[in-house]
């Protein structure tokens, strides 16, 4: 991804990969958390399910899951 979309940083790369890989592996909805517009931007031409910060807001509590980490 960095040799095509340079404007992108390691953390959005990193993110975008996870997605990719989750996405190859699961038969589950993923979600991509990225709230910088360019990183959006091309996410949503690369056909990214996207979320933002509010989202992840959202969906915590009802994910069973993410009780098992002690943030």
């Amino acid at each position: 991804l960095k040799n095509y979309y340079h404007t992108l940083h390691d953390g959005e790369i990193s993110v975008l990969a996870t997605y990719f890989q989750l996405k190859e592996d699961r038969n589950s909805e993923i979600v991509a958390i990225i709230d910088e517009a360019n990183a959006r931007k091309i996410a949503k031409r690369l056909g990214v399910n996207l979320g933002g910060t509010l989202t992840l807001i959202k969906i915590i509590p009802n994910q069973s899951e993410f009780h098992r980490f002690p943030f």
